[in-house]
């Protein structure tokens, strides 16, 4: 019950996390395993302080959610699941759930690592250290590397009309940031150049303190403006190698 209380103050998606991932299936064994009181993983936390938020979410994002949706009865467990002692639990919502099992989801310890006062060059190492069991691609991995450059390519890509209105690109698993990031690393070499994982990585890691009112990011946007302008609507040649081949011109 504590957890839910506090959702309102547990950021599940600060600048490094890769937001809802977890299909129904997933949230519905998640749960169906509570229930059961089997043992579940820590979730890891920082302190903040960043109204309205107390905690940000380091490890333990999906479980959070998966807890927190299926209190407001956003989702049913499965339709064949198999009873917990004794009581029915197959395709109910949690407000369906007989009062032994509320008892038992409500009082279910959960175990948190708190980490207090801890420099964002850390938190991003341990994030990418819990989750080296789980595939992440090159952007997200790119998006734990905190700094100027981060915020700068994560804020441009969701406000650019060019990314929301023209490129044919689904912004998945950050696929608009991640051309964006290509664009600016050519805008910072002055002309085409390699755009791999390396190339992009070394980029963030180097442009912490970048500036985002320098004439390179206002070159870029500038570019993207007019981009922007040119291509009102979704345009099916706008994939992501012409996009940015289109850019590079």
């Amino acid at each position: 019950g504590t957890v839910r209380k506090r959702e309102g103050k547990i950021d599940p998606r600060p600048p490094r996390q890769t937001g809802p991932r977890w299909s129904p299936y997933q949230k519905q064994l998640f749960i169906d395993s509570i229930l059961r009181q089997y043992d579940i993983p820590k979730l890891y936390l920082r302190s903040v302080s960043r109204s309205p938020y107390q905690w940000e979410v380091i490890d333990g994002q999906q479980r959070l959610r998966a807890i927190w949706d299926f209190f407001r009865g956003e989702y049913p467990l499965e339709k064949d699941a198999d009873a917990v002692d004794n009581y029915e639990i197959a395709g109910k919502k949690y407000d369906e759930l007989h009062e032994y099992l509320i008892d038992i989801f409500e009082a279910y310890p959960l175990h948190f690592v708190i980490f207090d006062d801890t420099p964002d060059e850390v938190i991003d190492e341990i994030f990418l250290r819990l989750n080296n069991g789980v595939p992440l691609n090159s952007a997200e991995k790119r998006n734990a590397i905190s700094g100027a450059m981060r915020d700068f390519i994560k804020q441009l890509a969701s406000e650019s009309s060019f990314f929301t209105k023209s490129v044919i690109v689904l912004d998945k698993r950050y696929a608009h940031d991640e051309l964006l990031t290509q664009m600016t690393l050519v805008e910072l070499n002055g002309g085409p150049c390699q755009v791999g994982y390396k190339q992009l990585k070394d980029m963030y890691e180097k442009n912490r303190t970048f500036k985002t009112e320098s004439p390179k990011a206002k070159r870029i946007r500038y570019v993207l403006n007019f981009l922007a302008k040119a291509f009102l609507q979704k345009t099916p040649e706008l994939n992501k190698v012409n996009a940015l081949s289109l850019y590079m011109r």
